[in-house]
């Protein structure tokens, strides 16, 4: 995707430098301004094509983003509710952590 991107870019750059060189040389220069008009057609085909498959290849990885995201919505859809309340909480945290019990305490903070 970062190749079509860039691509893009510098397509556009290449096609905004030599409209101006057309425009520059339209009339004192023909040669200059015939070769000019040429990589600017080229240049402006070649944005087309390159914006089209950067497109196509967002498009594809927003699309499978978003499967993966219905995928791993179902997967928590099938977790259990767990019932817990703050003081099943707080006796669970002391439990796993005997400092808490030594110390006055409120949840997590001390008084």
């Amino acid at each position: 995707m970062r190749s079509n991107k860039r691509a893009v870019y510098a397509t556009a750059i290449i096609s905004v430098i030599t409209l101006f060189i057309c425009f520059r040389f339209h009339q004192t220069k023909p040669f200059i301004y015939d070769v000019s008009l040429a990589c600017f057609g080229s240049s402006a085909l070649g944005l087309v094509v390159a914006y089209t498959a950067y497109s196509a290849e967002r498009r594809e990885a927003m699309e499978q983003f978003w499967d993966e995201g219905v995928v791993l919505t179902n997967g928590i859809r099938k977790i259990k509710h767990i019932e817990c309340c703050a003081a099943n909480y707080l006796q669970l945290l002391k439990s796993d952590y005997p400092q808490l019990n030594k110390e006055k305490s409120v949840g997590l903070f001390k008084i």
